[in-house]
């Protein structure tokens, strides 16, 4: 965060994504450094002094930018986008069919007998209201499946997976992202108040400790006690 100042007294603040920041360089004096922030396309050196860094430590690089939790999720995210893109390839043509059959008897794939078959195959059996129909044909067929079905490979339950891993990483319940396959009314109550105690809190009071800390003796208010209104709700009566 940057600090806007009126009369050396901070009156405001303002987000800088942490991605558009460069850091300090640590080989200069502390009243010297600044960081580097992009706003609107411009480079600009901001004073050290005027910049409220809020990190999660990297214990490999403790002096470093820091590191969230999101960054150990890489690899699932990952995934996740390129089963998408997968999916999302799948239902374009890609030359390759799904299926080779050969019937013994036919001279040619553009043969009259091969092209009736082929229109006998569309009219009887194409269609949801058809699925499932016997095909009876004369002649040895020899039928090789060249795709993999989606259900074998568990696409739906690696993305569900995945998903699952995301949430419970930030401590989210299912229900308030939606999922309300194994929910009720007590588990959908518990779930705000499970969201409010592991992950609000403990993100409302990294922030409080780090106004206190960092903040409050800008104000000159060195005996000022920050606090908030708890995200917990109040015991509800049954």
């Amino acid at each position: 965060m940057v600090l806007e100042r009126v009369a050396g007294i901070p009156v405001g603040f303002w987000p800088v994504p942490p991605s558009l920041t460069r850091l300090p360089a640590l080989d200069v004096p502390r009243e010297q450094r600044t960081f580097t922030a992009a706003v609107g396309g411009v480079m600009r050196e901001i004073p050290a002094a005027d910049v409220i860094h809020l990190r999660n430590l990297d214990p490999e690089d403790p002096l470093g930018r820091g590191v969230g939790p999101a960054f150990a999720l890489g690899d699932e995210l990952d995934t996740d986008e390129f089963v998408a893109r997968f999916l999302r390839a799948s239902f374009w043509n890609n030359i390759l069919p799904p299926a080779i059959a050969s019937i013994e008897g036919l001279t040619g794939a553009n043969s009259a007998g091969a092209k009736a078959f082929k229109e006998s195959l569309s009219r009887e059996h194409q269609g949801p209201d058809k699925a499932g129909k016997l095909l009876l044909t004369s002649g040895r067929v020899t039928f090789a499946r060249l795709n993999t079905s989606f259900r074998d490979m568990q696409l739906v339950e690696l993305r569900r997976f995945l998903m699952d891993f995301v949430r419970m990483t930030f401590r989210v319940p299912p229900e308030i992202v939606g999922d309300i396959s194994s929910s009720n009314k007590a588990t959908a109550f518990a779930a705000r108040e499970n969201l409010a105690e592991q992950a609000t809190l403990p993100h409302m009071e990294l922030l409080r400790t780090e106004y206190q800390l960092r903040l409050v003796p800008l104000l000159g208010e060195h005996e000022a006690i920050l606090d908030y209104d708890g995200p917990v709700p109040a015991d509800r009566e049954h």
